[in-house]
């Protein structure tokens, strides 16, 4: 095993329309300028009782699913695309989207990135019945990703992603919005801070107490994930008010709804295979069946 240095950082200025950068996944300033160690290893072991999680079924596949309304499909994919391929999704970049694959430096990052939204553009292409060169990827006012249905009347795909570490975590469903967060769960770093400042006064006793270092760790990277599936799920990422709705005292609950004023979204807690853990946020109060695919 090596052990590596290196800083978890973004800028801290807002992108885009302030809400989302441009990769439709929102960013994580409030982690930013933390040194974290990274242990280089094939599987690490989950503290016992960080987190409760649901247990999906995953389903290998060499064929995208029919997706049926009132049902949701997570996909669990590698960011690696290289080659023909990667320079197949490179031309169907918007303008936009180019623009900020070049300001990324390391060519890790840029593989991540036009991989994941190469990717995404396949699948939103195999629910639509198109071509993935004809998906056209449009931005809401607070930068929230989504797609014009083809007729007035025609079912709305909602589709949300996010990607840690070389792994993209994809989810779709019909007329029905989705947030989705990952983390991989090797991640260290000096996270008292941002939990004094972001989250609620009845959840830090949670992030704080009873566990050992890693086990505090992992715990709060699986809230972080909560917090920040819930604003994308909402469209504004991680700039609405954390500090005002209490999503992770009950941390050992692996779902549950979530009610704020006159909304209501159901949030799920999820471990993916091997070293991460993630959020899925959908709206309504219903528990929506989730079928989760891999490759």
């Amino acid at each position: 095993m090596v052990l590596e240095t290196c800083t978890w950082a973004t800028s801290s200025r807002h992108t885009g329309a302030g809400r989302y950068d441009d990769s439709g996944v929102s960013g994580t300033a409030l982690l930013s300028h933390i040194t974290v160690m990274i242990e280089k290893s094939d599987s690490l072991s989950l503290s016992p009782n960080s987190f409760s999680f649901v247990d999906l079924d995953w389903e290998t596949v060499n064929e995208q699913p029919r997706l049926y309304a009132g049902e949701i499909h997570l996909w669990w994919l590698p960011l690696n695309v290289e080659g023909e391929e990667a320079e197949r999704f490179r031309k169907q970049l918007t303008d936009r989207e180019t623009a900020k694959l070049e300001r990324l430096r390391d060519n890790e990052l840029k593989t991540r990135f036009l991989s994941g939204r190469g990717i995404l553009r396949q699948l939103i292409a195999g629910y639509l019945g198109t071509a993935s060169a004809r998906v056209s990827i449009h931005f809401s006012t607070f930068g929230k990703p989504y797609v014009r249905p083809a007729k007035e009347d025609a079912p709305q795909l909602s589709f949300n992603y996010s990607d840690s570490h070389g792994m993209g975590l994809f989810a779709f469903s019909w007329n029905c919005e989705l947030g989705v967060d990952l983390e991989w769960l090797g991640r260290r770093g000096r996270f008292r801070q941002i939990i004094e400042r972001r989250f609620a006064e009845s959840e830090q006793p949670v992030l704080l107490n009873g566990l050992d270092e890693d086990g505090r760790a992992e715990r709060f990277l699986a809230c972080w994930t909560r917090k920040e599936g819930y604003g994308k799920a909402r469209g504004v990422g991680i700039h609405y008010p954390m500090r005002e709705i209490d999503l992770c005292s009950d941390c050992d609950l692996p779902s549950r709804p979530v009610h704020r004023d006159d909304e209501h979204w159901y949030m799920r807690q999820l471990h993916l295979p091997p070293d991460y853990v993630g959020c899925l946020v959908s709206e309504g109060e219903q528990d929506l069946p989730v079928r989760a695919f891999r490759r």
